[in-house]
């Protein structure tokens, strides 16, 4: 189920005993210079509620000012609270290990990027971020097939939708029980050059261990993900008919 949070239009306390904004302070660093205290929170549902809880024990009960940032994925928070100054922009993220004005950052999947969490360790040190400890429940990340679609192929032909055998196109024809390409309105989309497939080491991660290495592109003298179409990239079995690739 989606959990939304809805911001309060007034400007009341929600702690009896809470800051009022009036007396609340800034942050001041070791060269005099004055900021909130920064959230970083990520786009999905989970990192934008906890945040905003985060955000309210900040300023009620610590009594500091805060800002709200964030992005879509988990390593835009590690960046910005490494204190890089462009935390979402893949090509250049801005980084020059000085001052992070980004303190907090909830829901960080940091086991699925310690490639990336090591590398901003080794070369930011300073204000690299700290893994604190998990958020008192544990989270799963992986496909969604929703129970219809799974239902209607098993009833039809036996195909196991949850096995991932069962998308093996050499042996069926799985793209029947669901939408190509066609059905999504690319205007929603993230371009290409918006997402990770511009991440050059996690592009070459891939191409190793799998040996697709038609599925990225080194004609920029950078190695990326292939592009097709402005806002797609499409898996082997199904690059030569992009119809036959679903969503």
């Amino acid at each position: 189920a989606a959990v939304f949070f809805i911001a309060p239009l007034v400007k009341s306390l929600c702690f009896p005993d809470g800051v009022p904004e009036s007396q609340r302070v800034n942050l001041t660093n070791s060269d005099g210079e004055s900021y909130p205290v920064g959230i970083w929170a990520p786009s999905w549902a989970a990192g934008v509620s906890t945040s905003a809880v985060m955000r309210l024990l900040v300023q009620e009960k610590l009594g500091f000012l805060t800002v709200l940032g964030g992005g879509p994925a988990t390593v835009d928070g590690f960046f910005a609270i490494a204190g890089c100054e462009s935390p979402t922009d893949l090509s250049d993220r801005g980084c020059n290990g000085k001052h992070s004005y980004y303190h907090v950052h909830l829901e960080g999947w940091t086991a699925g990027y310690p490639h990336i969490w090591n590398q901003i360790q080794q070369e930011y040190p300073d204000t690299a971020p700290q893994n604190l400890g998990g958020m008192g429940y544990s989270g799963l990340s992986g496909m969604y097939i929703p129970r219809e679609v799974i239902e209607s192929a098993y009833d039809q032909e036996g195909m196991v939708l949850q096995f991932y055998r069962a998308h093996n196109t050499s042996k069926s024809n799985p793209s029947k029980y669901f939408d190509d390409i066609n059905a999504l309105n690319a205007e929603t989309l993230k371009t290409c050059g918006e997402t990770r497939l511009m991440d050059s080491q996690a592009m070459s991660v891939y191409a190793r261990v799998t040996n697709d290495w038609d599925g990225v592109d080194n004609s920029s003298g950078t190695l990326v993900g292939k592009c097709f179409l402005g806002y797609f990239w499409f898996a082997p079995s199904c690059r030569a008919n992009p119809l036959e690739c679903y969503t």
